[in-house]
């Protein structure tokens, strides 16, 4: 984890994660951020790259991806996941922890998903009047 009298890095990214486990992360990577009273002007980039399911998991041991029988119920997908994720994003860029944030998808997403994740998060910039905490750039 991030120590005050190393060198900060200028991004940190979480990849290749479930997207139910993305929130129990930024908490504490940014506990850690917070903990470190770094300048405003030094605060790291997020990049978050998190798997396009919620319902099975990959085996690095056989090199499958398995269907999850016991899904916790306290966090079950009723959401799409460009709409789940999106929801994530802007929470984390309203709590300002973060000098940006770059977002995409892993393992189970394509194209058609990152297009749903922009249209989402372009919608949500429209709807707030106060401003989420990001803007996106064309590309």
């Amino acid at each position: 984890m991030l120590q005050p009298s190393q060198p900060q890095p200028s991004a940190i990214g979480i990849n290749c994660t479930p997207l139910q486990n993305l929130e129990t992360i930024l908490h504490t990577y940014e506990s850690t951020l917070a903990s470190l009273h770094l300048p405003e002007n030094t605060k790291p980039w997020l990049i978050l790259s998190p798997n396009g399911t919620a319902t099975s998991t990959y085996n690095p041991t056989t090199h499958q991806w398995e269907e999850e029988e016991n899904l916790n119920p306290q966090t079950p997908q009723t959401q799409p996941w460009h709409h789940s994720l999106a929801c994530i994003v802007a929470e984390t860029a309203k709590r300002g922890c973060w000098e940006g944030l770059l977002v995409g998808g892993c393992c189970k997403t394509g194209p058609d998903d990152i297009r749903k994740l922009r249209a989402t998060l372009a919608g949500m910039v429209e709807e707030d009047e106060e401003g989420c905490g990001f803007y996106l750039e064309n590309g």
